[in-house]
Formats: C-alpha cells, structure tokens, sequence
C-alpha cells in the first residue's frame, strides 16, 4: 500500500464556537496538502492509530461514497489489486513460479466476470439491470437479421452477402450472384 498522506502538525482554527484556535496533529493528502484527511487532536497520533486512517483512506481512495455502486464488486476488484500487487513483489523476490501461479488465478478471475462495458451492451432496455425483457429484445433483433438475411444475395465470386436489389457486389465489383 502506498502513502497518500502526511502527518503534521497545524494550527486549527475552526473548532467551534467559544474556542480558541490551537496546534493539533493532522493527516493531510500528499498530493493536495490543503486538504485534511483526518484531524487528531492536541497528542501526537500512535502509529497504529496513523496507519489505521491510511488504510481507511485508502481503502476508499478519491472515490466518492455516492459514487459507490456496488461494494461487492469494488471488493472484487480490491482484492484483484491486492494480488496483482503480491504477484509483482514475489516477482521481486525472485519467486517466478509463485508469482506466475498468482497470475493464472487473477487471470482466470478475470475472465469469470463480465465486465461493465459487457453488462452495459447486455442492458438493452436500459435499466441499469440484465432482465428478461433485455434477452428478449436481443432475441427480437436476432430474428429480424434472420429476415433481413433471407432478402440478401450472395456473390458468386467473392461470397460476400450483398442487398438483392444490388447489381454488382459491393466488395468486390463482381456481377453475378448465386441463386
């Protein structure tokens, strides 16, 4: 896990109403270090505490808890992560076989899931979800290429599949067509 916080200590000013500003420990973002990620008081932090908050902060990242679909998935692909990150340190190691063992199954999980792209394409109806209604209008599509299919013609020398009212191929130029 990587750091993406910085623990100093600032000058706070916005405690309240009746108190008086005062240095306290604060974990602030490495990469905007205006922005405090976790305040912790007047004590300097234990380094448990500190680590804690990173893994916390890290577990959610920039992404914004609205923006959280579905925490299974985001689990998944936490997991994922982890053990691409495990595989690329036994690598390090010097651990092929190990490391090549973790890359099969990160691999083979891979391919097990679908990915959004996919299940976008699936949800025809667009209703965010893959329903019945979804395969039967997919079903409907099918069968209307099968129509449109029966109204083609093929070409003679190429094979290519042409409109029947087209009077040479369109990719090759040829002329004739089988019946």
């Amino acid at each position: 896990m990587f750091k993406i916080s910085v623990l100093k200590r600032l000058k706070r000013t916005t405690r309240g109403k009746g108190k008086r500003d005062r240095m306290e420990w604060a974990l602030v973002s490495k990469s905007n270090p205006k922005k405090i990620l976790k305040w912790f008081g007047p004590e300097k932090p234990t380094k448990k505490e500190i680590a804690k908050e990173e893994r916390r902060i890290h577990a959610f990242g920039t992404a914004n808890i609205k923006n959280i679909i579905n925490s299974e998935e985001n689990m998944n692909i936490q997991i994922l992560r982890e053990l691409i990150s495990l595989s690329n340190h036994l690598d390090s190691k010097g651990l092929s076989k190990e490391a090549d063992v973790l890359d099969q199954i990160i691999k083979s999980a891979k391919k097990n899931k679908p990915s959004r792209k996919q299940l976008k394409s699936l949800d025809k109806n667009h209703n965010g979800k893959i329903d019945k209604e979804d395969f039967e209008i997919l079903r409907r599509k099918k069968e209307n290429k099968a129509d449109d299919s029966e109204a083609m013609k093929k070409c003679a020398n190429c094979g290519h599949m042409n409109h029947h009212d087209a009077e040479k191929c369109s990719k090759c130029g040829h002329t004739k067509f089988e019946k």
